[in-house]
């Protein structure tokens, strides 16, 4: 049974200034009164993981000197009130996510000047207005994957200067990315999978002067891939799998670590620069001091990258050899080729790649230089790693 929390827990606490609980698997419920007035003034609050709702706590509404408020995966399923909006102009850090809340969020109100180092309101059913980018314009990094946002990208997120952190991710937003996007020249991370985009993207979107992670996988985009990339200079990560993509893959990704071109309509050869990829030693300008899980939450693309270099070419048209090059890659973690017509020539000094293996077959059990018939077949070969991750060519 789960421990029950009431106001009499608060009683004498005049002093307190910030509160935080988390429990495992919500064993922890508070049973607050509707009519309860603190006695404090917080000035950070973070409840994660615990029974709070299911309404909203209408307590909130007396915490005038907030900067920081979590309630994430507080059991919530109810409106954000329009006073809780009244409360932003001293905040700078908003969690909501991982509840049920839904609704709208207001077009009429400001957000305060204040308002944005951090706002996360991902996993819920919230819609946004179209104004969305005028009222939060000096938001820094914005997360509202997993909600209920349909029909086109709000062209007022163009207006949001300061924008760093992006993700739109599993909404059902449709229609075209046009140049929406094009004014956020403060934007790292851009995340808009899982939704249901069409059409081509610019190549002035990859252009972005501080753009280093792209994902744009599962959407329904289309166009020739060297549109897109030739402006990509300086991304580490681009993820365009899952897409319509068309055309020869351009040999123009020196810098990157990560690419994802898998479950796309893309023919001709492995460029040779894919052999020529570095390991990654760039940390970024964002380990400014956040509360401890925010910030491994917002650092987790590029500890993903930290780890060596990924790359998924799966599900495609491409022929040829496999490049005697990509074997170099001392910093290689995942290397994806199945389930294209890739010759089975199998580069001799393959296994510079063992260092960590547990195993090395092909998939029909012949040794690792092996011939069969039809020349130009489907074929399996894997390399399991120490680190978890695998190595395969179909």
């Amino acid at each position: 049974m789960g421990r029950i929390i009431t106001e009499n827990h608060f009683w004498n606490l005049s002093r307190l200034y910030r509160f935080a609980s988390s429990s495992i698997s919500k064993s922890v419920i508070f049973n607050l009164s509707r009519d309860w007035v603190p006695s404090y003034s917080l000035s950070e609050i973070t409840v994660s993981n615990c029974q709070l709702g299911p309404g909203f706590p209408t307590w909130l509404r007396t915490q005038v000197e907030l900067s920081q408020l979590t309630l994430s995966v507080a059991g919530i399923s109810d409106m954000i009130p329009f006073w809780f909006w009244n409360l932003t102009s001293s905040l700078w850090w908003v969690d909501l996510s991982d509840n049920q809340f839904r609704g709208k969020l207001p077009g009429s109100v400001s957000y305060g000047y204040k308002f944005g180092a951090w706002v996360d309101l991902g996993f819920n059913r919230l819609e946004v207005p179209s104004n969305i980018g005028q009222r939060m314009s000096k938001v820094i990094n914005l997360d509202l994957s997993r909600n209920f946002l349909n029909g086109s990208i709000p062209a007022s997120i163009n207006q949001m200067e300061t924008l760093s952190f992006l993700d739109l991710s599993s909404n059902c937003l449709s229609r075209t990315i046009l140049r929406k996007l094009q004014g956020l020249r403060k934007l790292v991370i851009l995340d808009l999978s899982k939704n249901n985009l069409l059409g081509d993207v610019t190549s002035s979107l990859c252009a972005l002067p501080s753009l280093i992670f792209l994902k744009l996988s599962c959407n329904n985009l289309s166009g020739e891939l060297f549109s897109v990339l030739q402006n990509c200079s300086g991304l580490l990560s681009i993820d365009l799998g899952e897409n319509r993509f068309s055309g020869t893959i351009p040999d123009l990704f020196h810098n990157l670590h990560i690419i994802d071109l898998a479950q796309n309509n893309l023919s001709g050869t492995i460029p040779k620069c894919l052999g020529h990829l570095e390991a990654f030693t760039f940390l970024g300008p964002y380990s400014y001091e956040l509360p401890s899980t925010q910030h491994i939450r917002f650092l987790q693309h590029v500890e993903i990258v930290s780890k060596g270099n990924v790359i998924d070419l799966s599900s495609n048209d491409l022929k040829g050899e496999i490049r005697d090059n990509i074997t170099e890659l001392s910093a290689l973690v995942t290397l994806n080729l199945s389930w294209n017509h890739l010759s089975r020539n199998i580069p001799e000094n393959i296994g510079n790649l063992q260092r960590n293996c547990s195993s090395l077959t092909n998939g029909d059990g012949e040794d690792e230089n092996g011939d069969s018939e039809g020349g130009d077949e489907k074929f399996g070969f894997y390399i399991s790693m120490g680190l978890g991750f695998a190595i395969g060519f179909w």
